[in-house]
């Protein structure tokens, strides 16, 4: 369903009740910071992430109409019923 240069899996689809993500679009920017920083204190010099995190407005909007295609999805399943 999407890839980046990166990841050739980054959202996908298994059946019709299976989806996933490889990114995290619930992560503010803030939470990001802190979770590299976080993992960065676990690490040794030579295996730091690189620190830097941007705003993601874009993953984070998927979440609003993945809530919404879900929704629409259970009405269908309640109405087949």
């Amino acid at each position: 369903l999407a890839r980046s240069d990166m990841e050739p899996h980054q959202a996908f689809r298994v059946g019709s009740c299976g989806w996933g993500v490889q990114f995290h679009p619930e992560f503010s920017v803030e939470a990001m910071r802190g979770y590299l920083a976080h993992v960065n204190a676990t690490r040794d010099a030579t295996s730091q992430l690189d620190g830097t995190a941007a705003s993601t407005p874009h993953a984070a909007s998927l979440l609003g109409r993945f809530a919404a295609l879900a929704g629409a999805r259970e009405l269908q399943g309640a109405a087949a019923a």
